[in-house]
């Protein structure tokens, strides 16, 4: 078992991290494009099968002078142009710019549950998995009363951590793995609920808990509802509740070992 100070430093550790990626949100410009009227913008990227090299003595020579080198050739990687452009004007400006904005609080929020993980594993006695599914499962398994009795208290997000936790999973996995399509989203959320009537195996533990509820916690929908949105603000949201659940786990942990919590 890990010693109190230890869990303490976890849980302090844990939060670090999490300003580390709350700090880097200061560097996206969320006015950005405001003033734009055009722009256009191709990608490019270095071909891997091909370079050009330059044997003509004269031509190496002269570089050799510019660079302060002594090459016997000059060899340059080509690139190659797939045809891909961003195409930005006042018709389209407004939604590209959020849809971009978006794009960027969604990848910051895969290492806020990836990190979250870490956590509850280390607070697990026997959890040998790192597949997030079973860190929640032993989480529950494992701390269980204690779990019960916080969330009667919980006065904030007042929905079972474990259920929490599941379907911020599946907005990850979506996110991850499905590019935010709300629909393959709401597939997931009702495979989950399939798996739990069926008693299927992972899912008997969790009956008691009941079906997960298509909640958005802070997420949003785009505009259209296709695809999983977030903004500043959201995600400044995701991130409290984040550290909530972390809290939450914290208190699980000093609870089972009779600890006072320190924070």
């Amino acid at each position: 078992m890990i010693a109190m100070k230890n869990a303490t430093d976890l849980l302090k550790g844990y939060f670090y991290k999490s300003l580390l990626i709350q700090l880097s949100t200061k560097t996206i410009d969320d006015n950005w494009g405001q003033e734009l009227s055009i722009s256009i913008t191709n990608h490019v990227f270095t071909d891997p099968f091909q370079i050009v090299e330059q044997t003509d003595e004269i031509q190496v020579k002269h570089f050799n002078q510019l660079m302060n080198t002594d090459l016997p050739t000059i060899k340059w990687r080509m690139v190659k142009s797939p045809q891909s452009q961003l195409y930005i004007v006042k018709e389209n400006k407004d939604e590209f710019i959020s849809s971009a904005l978006s794009q960027l609080y969604l990848q910051l929020s895969i290492p806020l549950f990836e990190n979250l993980m870490v956590l509850l594993k280390s607070f697990l006695d026997n959890c040998t998995s790192w597949k997030s599914f079973n860190i929640i499962n032993n989480l529950y398994t494992e701390f269980n009363p204690e779990l019960k009795d916080l969330d009667e208290k919980n006065v904030s997000y007042k929905y079972p951590t474990i259920l929490l936790l599941h379907s911020l999973r599946l907005f990850r996995n979506c996110i991850t793995h499905a590019d935010g399509e709300v629909s393959d989203l709401e597939k997931a959320f009702d495979d989950y609920n399939k798996n739990l009537d069926e008693n299927r195996n992972g899912y008997k533990i969790l009956k008691d808990l009941g079906h997960l509820s298509k909640t958005k916690f802070c997420y949003r929908f785009s505009k259209e509802g296709t695809k999983i949105f977030l903004d500043k603000k959201a995600f400044k949201d995701l991130t409290d509740l984040y550290s909530q659940i972390a809290y939450v786990a914290y208190r699980c942990f000093c609870e089972k070992h009779n600890l006072t919590a320190e924070i």
